[in-house]
Order: structure tokens, then C-alpha cells, then sequence
């Protein structure tokens, strides 16, 4: 299972410290996500992080930092999607929000993964998914759609992530409940113990 971290919209408390620890140990793969940061912002911020890591962060905004840094890649949503054929001959990971199986269909294959969501009942929207996939119905779409992986979104935890592999999906996005988690403990190391019980879960 591909394990995806995305960042707070905000600012967190130890929130370098817990990204240098989680990409120092190879957990996941970052997603930048920061809608209100400007581009100096994100500069700051991946300033703080070592170059060594760059190579497993992929940004929200500010595309143009992928010529500044050896960045992952680039993920599309619906308020940049407009700008996809700009950076269609980078040989860079390019992703995509999406919420519908339907958009998935319709989409090209030029992308590396695309998000699927809401999954599950939300952690960090309240109210918001919860009864919006059949998991069988998104089985079947992977088993007949194998050149486009799909990374499920909202709600996931150490309880649901066994539904999520075996559906097929190629990655799983956490928001709400690792930060959650960050925010209980005050011990970094927590965060690895954190993924040894995703691990544990599905296998």
C-alpha cells in the first residue's frame, strides 16, 4: 500500500519537524497542500526541509518550484486543472483530485494517480462523505481500469484501510487522522508507530 501525507491547509505546531521525520523515515509521499501560502511561503517552507527529501514532495500550488527544487511532482485540482497541458512533457508524478468514477473515466492516463473522494466519512470535514461509493462498484472499476490508479481519500484509518486494499486501490491519502494523531502525542516517534499499525491492519 502507498501511503500519501497531506499537509494542513494551515500552520501545524512541529509541523517541519514531524514532515523531516516522517520523510527521513520513508513513510510516505508529502502533499504539499498550503491554498493560502504564498510562493515565498512555500519557499520557506521547503527551505526548512532537506534537499535530500524534495524528491518525495508533491505540491498543490506554486508549479513554478519545480524548477527551483528536485520536487515529486505536481497534483491538479479543480482550481488549477486548467493549467495540465503546461506541464504535460515533464517527466515529473502528476496527479489529480477527482469525485466521481465517472471524471476518472474521462480523464487521460497521463496521470500517475488520481485521488478518489470522499471514501469514507471525513476526519477533518465533519459531515462530510460517508455514503458516497459502493466499495464493490470502485472494485470492479479498478479491475477493468488497471492503467489508472486510484488513491483513496477521506476518512482513512488503521480501521478502514484493509476495506481500501482490498478494493485494489493503488494508494491510500491521510489527512485528519494523522494529524489528529500528531496533535494527541507529543513523542514524534509516534508517527512511525502510527504507520506500523496501518501496516499491521492489512496484513
Amino acid at each position: 500500500m502507498n501511503y500519501i501525507i497531506i499537509t494542513q491547509p494551515t500552520h501545524h505546531l512541529n509541523e517541519i519537524e514531524i514532515v523531516n521525520y516522517l520523510l527521513d523515515l520513508n513513510l510516505a509521499t508529502l502533499h504539499l497542500r498550503k491554498p493560502d501560502f504564498t510562493l515565498d511561503m512555500m519557499r520557506d517552507f521547503l527551505n526548512d526541509i532537506p534537499s535530500k527529501n524534495h524528491n518525495k514532495i508533491v505540491v498543490h500550488n506554486h508549479f513554478e518550484l519545480i524548477k527551483e527544487y528536485n520536487l515529486k511532482g505536481i497534483h491538479f485540482t479543480r482550481h488549477n486543472n486548467h493549467q495540465i497541458n503546461d506541464y504535460n512533457s515533464l517527466k515529473i508524478s502528476k496527479s489529480i483530485s477527482t469525485h466521481s468514477l465517472e471524471e476518472i473515466e474521462n480523464l487521460p492516463s497521463i496521470f500517475n494517480y488520481y485521488f478518489l473522494s470522499p471514501i469514507f466519512s471525513s476526519t477533518s470535514k465533519p459531515g462530510y462523505g460517508g455514503d458516497s461509493y459502493n466499495l464493490q462498484i470502485i472494485k470492479e472499476f479498478i479491475n477493468t481500469h488497471s492503467q489508472k490508479k486510484l488513491v483513496a481519500l477521506s476518512g482513512i484509518t488503521h480501521k478502514n484501510i484493509l476495506e481500501v486494499k482490498n478494493c485494489g486501490f493503488y494508494g491510500a491519502a491521510i489527512l485528519g487522522d494523522f494529524w489528529n494523531v500528531c496533535n494527541e502525542n507529543s513523542n514524534i516517534k509516534t508517527i512511525a508507530s502510527y504507520f506500523q499499525e496501518l501496516n499491521t491492519a492489512i496484513h
